[in-house]
């Protein structure tokens, strides 16, 4: 199977992932692509997929009995449309409305559904049957859904092994839901056998307050053992729109944010007003250029990998760059874990260089777009964190969703955690098993790459089996067994989480940027992060080290070799001893 194809029915190359939403829809069928691997176009910003299966549809079906306009059967070739001719094609078998790729006869007019016309062989993973992947049942059909408990017509997904069948739509059933009755949200659980071993409080329904029969699926509160009917939590669900699954890790960082917003459906450009409040001389240009390298956006200070982006036209000079969906943040968000809280969208100053501040949820310094809350708005959190699922399938815990909640009523000392830090304010929990990672810890992906190995660097959960410990390459450090890592299998190499670039403690801080400082007015200086430079000694008045090969930054002039703490930095612009309040001291 090819990894890169180019496909009729699309103008960009399609690449085949397993795409991490269920949300999506095949752009050949129409059916939902689910956990499973399809062919998604490799342009970000552009929801094209195939499953697998229909990208191998052949493009003529030969000798096809057409039921022609008089009723009678002949023969004739149908070709594959990637659309249909008209606005008002109806399906020749199934009597539906043609909306995506159709089989057309030029003949007779006769046109079909490719599900309807061809035997399709379409696989889908789904979190309510683990344990194999199910099919497409090929004819639409009445059937008792085994997730609900009620019957359906239409497409199923099955398993035939276990004589298990879920309606198309129950498939996307939300994992978790919040409602007016309970204080703590509800997460979805497929079948009866996922209760057993949980505690049960009551077994009435916490909204109807009938007999919670368990035969198929229910709603399920992890922190209190109340039950709710699936139609019953539905109907009184706060969050209808946002209960869409996310399986982590997620491939790349920078397909996080983007799956988000997608899935929270926001309106193009949302974040042009707040720009324009903050930047008076900003005008963005929407770009296509494939072959620019090393761009970083400053909304999430994620690296841009493909077209299209935005960048400022202003000045040839300026390195202001942005995804395009996130042009489309939210202006405001409810705070996720405290509903009651609006949080509003601001961006540091493009003139103010020192303009930083450090993200509430996650404990990191960012200098990329954040939300603001509390008192007189003065706390931030950065965006992916203001954005983050409120529940959420992990592969290093699969027995049991993980719920993003604060330590503060958890005595959290003898838990299982995917790394040893202390600080995180949010976190996602499991109560059920004493697990629990942290917010940021959550979006690590799957793979990463280094510069001291050759080869992709994949995402190692801890191994209660292991005994020995690693050693970092890039710090020559121990590694602690019980915690995650990245690692090399082609050369048995392995790395902290902290000392990759991309996801160490300063990787939500874009460098780059240019400062004049009074100290050095000979040259601009460049915010450098010192991870893979060696140390300096700092040339303002304080001349103490600045520690080289170890995270942190620094500013440089590379015409002079003079070096400054960045933190010197600020007190040399604005002549105070301590940074502002945004700003760790230990900058």
């Amino acid at each position: 199977m090819e990894s890169t194809i180019v496909h009729f029915g699309h103008e960009h190359p399609l690449m085949l992932e397993k795409s991490e939403e269920i949300h999506h829809r095949c752009n050949a069928c129409g059916l939902y692509v689910m956990l499973s691997p399809c062919y998604m176009c490799t342009i970000q910003g552009c929801n094209f997929y195939l499953h697998q299966a229909c990208s191998q549809l052949p493009h003529q079906l030969h000798h096809y009995y057409c039921v022609g306009r008089y009723e009678y059967v002949e023969k004739h070739d149908l070709a594959l449309l990637s659309k249909p001719r008209n606005d008002n094609c109806l399906c020749g078998y199934c009597g539906k409305l043609c909306e995506n790729f159709t089989y057309h006869c030029s003949e007779c007019e006769f046109v079909v559904h490719p599900i309807c016309g061809f035997p399709l062989d379409i696989q889908i993973n789904h979190i309510s049957h683990p344990q194999h992947p199910m099919l497409v049942f090929g004819k639409e059909a009445s059937l008792l859904c085994d997730a609900c408990g009620r019957k359906h017509e239409g497409y199923f997904f099955s398993c035939h092994k276990c004589n298990f069948w879920i309606h198309q739509e129950c498939a996307l059933l939300p994992s978790f839901v919040e409602v007016e009755e309970h204080q703590h949200c509800l997460s979805l659980l497929y079948s009866a056998s996922s209760l057993l071993g949980l505690y049960i409080e009551s077994d009435t329904c916490l909204i109807c307050l009938k007999i919670a029969i368990i035969k198929s699926g229910i709603y399920y509160c992890f922190q209190c053992g109340i039950l709710a009917h699936v139609d019953c939590a539905i109907s009184r669900s706060r969050n209808k729109d946002s209960g869409a699954i996310f399986h982590m890790p997620i491939v790349s960082s920078d397909m996080f944010l983007g799956s988000i917003l997608r899935a929270i459906e926001v309106k193009e450009g949302n974040s042009i007003k707040m720009l324009e409040k903050y930047h008076t001389d900003l005008s963005l240009v929407l770009m296509d250029d494939s072959t620019a390298q090393d761009l970083v956006c400053n909304a999430c200070i994620q690296p841009i990998h493909s077209p299209p982006y935005y960048r400022c036209g202003a000045h040839s000079q300026c390195n202001f760059l942005l995804h395009k969906f996130c042009l489309d943040l939210p202006l405001s968000v409810k705070d996720s874990v405290y509903t009651t809280t609006t949080n509003n969208l601001f961006s540091p100053r493009l003139d103010e260089f020192f303009s930083l501040f450090g993200c509430f949820s996650c404990q990191t310094y960012c200098n990329g777009f954040g939300y603001l809350f509390g008192e007189s708005d003065s706390i931030v959190d950065d965006v992916e964190c203001s954005l983050a699922p409120r529940v959420i399938n992990h592969d290093s815990h699969k027995q049991h969703p993980l719920i993003l909640s604060t330590a503060s009523t958890r005595n959290i000392e003898s838990w299982k955690s995917c790394c040893g830090k202390s600080y995180s304010s949010y976190r996602y929990f499991c109560d059920l098993c004493n697990f629990m990672i942290h917010i940021d810890c959550a979006r690590l992906p799957k793979s990463v790459t280094h510069k001291f190995d050759e080869h992709p660097l994949t995402l190692t959960f801890a191994s209660s089996n292991s005994t020995d410990d690693d050693i970092c390459e890039f710090c020559e450090e121990d590694i602690d067994s019980k915690y995650w890592l990245y690692h090399c299998v082609e050369c048995d190499q392995s790395f902290h989480v902290k000392c990759i670039p991309s996801q160490g403690e300063f990787s939500k801080i874009k460098f780059g940027g240019s400062v004049e400082v009074p100290c050095h007015k000979d040259h601009p200086l460049t915010l450098v992060r010192m991870m893979n430079l060696g140390s300096q000694r700092c040339g303002y008045n304080c001349h103490e080290i600045i520690q080289g090969f170890e995270d942190g930054m620094a500013l440089h002039c590379q015409d002079c070799d003079f070096w400054i703490h960045f933190h010197c930095g600020y007190r040399s612009c604005h002549g105070k001893v301590s940074l502002p309040y945004q700003v760790f001291s230990n900058l």
